[in-house]
């Protein structure tokens, strides 16, 4: 048993020693072993044209930001509907006789509609159609 053990330390040793001298002789000597990489180059030459783009990528997640522009939206459509059915009572009213009435509110109504194709004016995406189409 104790002899096993000598010559695997023997064995074991030779090894090491070895590594170490290769590894010392690639660190000193690197032109022998990486002739390639120390090689003289020529000058660069054109630059080639550019290749196509590639394809688009999925789009990303709904951020926090257009969360709450639809959320803010959503709220601005809904007092833009009730104020629709308001003005509709009205107009039935103006049949009847009181036409100033149905004026200020048509007023009302179109400075409503001209605030949210403001707001909307700075959106892209869906918002930006609904932009275009509404106003």
């Amino acid at each position: 048993m104790h002899r096993r053990w000598i010559a695997t330390t023997a064995v074991s040793l030779t090894i090491a020693v070895s590594s170490a001298g290769v590894l010392t002789w690639v660190l000193v000597n690197p032109h022998y072993w990486f002739p390639g990489a120390y090689a003289e180059k020529g000058s660069r030459g054109d630059p080639g044209r550019r290749g196509p783009a590639g394809p688009q990528g999925p789009p990303g997640p709904v951020g926090p930001g257009a969360a709450s522009a639809i959320g803010d939206l959503s709220s601005q459509l809904d007092d833009l509907s009730s104020q629709v059915d308001d003005l509709s009572s009205r107009i039935d009213d103006a049949e009847t006789g009181t036409g100033d009435q149905a004026s200020m509110s048509l007023d009302d109504v179109a400075s409503t509609v001209q605030g949210i194709c403001d707001g909307l004016s700075g959106y892209g995406g869906a918002f930006e159609d609904i932009y275009l189409t509404a106003c």
